[in-house]
């Protein structure tokens, strides 16, 4: 009768040094910061029926999570107790070497292989279920479990969860991406990893040089040719700058000052030859925002959402030993160069002409902006624009030519005339 009740009272301690070890490997390895994203991600319109039922799951182990410290106190001393309590016994129920190779083989396979290969790979599920257990051992190591826990928080600390930074966040992503199991590929790793970088960026990695950039001298005159360059250009938005004063110095030559909308100028006429400046000041001129070299993308892209452009200045400061530091405009970024920057390759659209250049992506952009984005000579906009001028330049030729056969049969009305005076006198 006692043999059989040690038996019981062994395989009772067997199943509870199974609990206590599967779950200390179970939910020790529960991170607070992976609980907390499974519960947010449990909670959106757009999450599966298996995400919802972790994330319930996950919001019941999270308070008992939270005490780290004291919950590995309570399974640890439990563990602990019934494994002495499991050597005494079989030291009872067996001698020597068999005693010693059954009650290791009792508590190493049963008491700890078994039951963490299981919690390990049910972690939710399994520490969700057995929750009422958890608070039960609590109570009952309380005198114990808690004082000790109490040190190690003055210790140790309080645990904050694994925080990842922005390169293991990427290289986690892109190990991810190559699992069987990932419901993303690498074209949303690029881009996650490109948000991830977005706000460590400064503006003067991206920019367009201003050497690169397509601009309209503000005393030039919007006649054919110069329609034609800005339709050629490839851009929506021009930029217009006034030439600094022959002589001037500490003073950018070319500055900036106004910003001139291409759709805009389907209602210019080219044979009027209206003044940029006109169009710049009175008429469709345009604030541009004014950000430096060292300020971050994600300032800038709060400056385009704010909706007063999407195309900005950048300036940087010169400094010399002799005179005051002056602000000079060093280049321009636009809403595209922010996309690209996320998207981590280059945007082109219907007007553009893919490069192929050995340099990198920024050097391909800025030589699209110098112009490599011209239209073909065959575009049907452009033969039509050529023949007009064609046809007005042979009208031109007309007219100039009725204006000299007109001067012509002046001069002579006036010879004849004058022949006729000396006849008379």
């Amino acid at each position: 009768m006692a043999s059989a009740a040690s038996l019981i009272g062994a395989l009772v301690l067997i199943c509870l040094s199974a609990l206590f070890s599967g779950l200390t490997l179970g939910l020790m390895g529960l991170d607070k910061m992976g609980l907390q994203i499974v519960i947010e991600s449990g909670q959106r319109a757009e999450a599966s029926a298996r995400e919802r039922r972790d994330a319930k799951l996950a919001q019941d182990i999270l308070p008992f999570r939270s005490r780290g410290n004291l919950l590995l106190c309570t399974l640890l001393f439990g563990n602990v107790a019934v494994n002495c309590l499991l050597s005494i016994l079989m030291a009872d129920l067996t001698s020597g070497l068999a005693g010693f190779l059954i009650s290791t083989l009792s508590i190493v396979v049963f008491g700890e292989i078994v039951p963490q290969s299981v919690c390990s790979r049910h972690p939710l599920a399994i520490g969700s279920a057995c929750i009422p257990l958890v608070y039960f051992f609590v109570v009952v190591t309380f005198f114990v479990s808690y004082p000790t826990s109490l040190l190690l928080d003055y210790a140790l600390g309080q645990d904050m969860g694994t925080v990842y930074s922005r390169n293991q966040l990427k290289g986690m992503l892109e190990m991810y991406a190559k699992t069987k199991e990932a419901d993303f590929g690498q074209e949303e790793t690029k881009v996650m990893a490109g948000v991830v970088d977005f706000s460590q960026k400064n503006v003067g990695a991206c920019m367009t040089p201003l050497r690169d950039v397509f601009m309209v001298d503000i005393e030039a005159q919007l006649n054919f040719e110069t329609i034609l360059s800005i339709f050629q250009s490839g851009h929506s938005r021009i930029p217009v700058y006034e030439r600094a004063p022959a002589g001037s110095l500490g003073k950018e030559q070319q500055q900036v000052v106004g910003l001139l909308f291409v759709k805009e100028l389907v209602l210019v006429d080219p044979e009027d030859s209206l003044p940029v400046r006109t169009i710049c000041h009175h008429w469709f001129g345009r604030d541009i925002p004014i950000v430096f070299c060292d300020c971050k993308l994600s300032v800038v892209m709060q400056v385009f959402k704010s909706g007063r452009s999407h195309m900005a200045l950048v300036k940087d400061v010169v400094t010399h030993e002799e005179g005051d530091p002056y602000y000079i405009t060093v280049g321009i970024i636009t809403l595209e160069d922010l996309l690209e920057e996320i998207l981590q390759e280059e945007l082109y659209d219907e007007s553009d002409v893919h490069v192929v250049t050995a340099h990198s992506r920024k050097a391909e952009k800025n030589q699209l902006a110098a112009g490599g984005a011209e239209m073909p000579a065959d575009h049907p906009l452009l033969l039509y624009l050529e023949a007009k001028q064609v046809r007005k330049r042979q009208e031109n030729e007309k007219e100039r030519e009725r204006a000299q056969g007109r001067e012509r049969e002046r001069k002579e009305e006036e010879e004849e005339e004058e022949g006729r005076e000396r006849l008379q006198k």
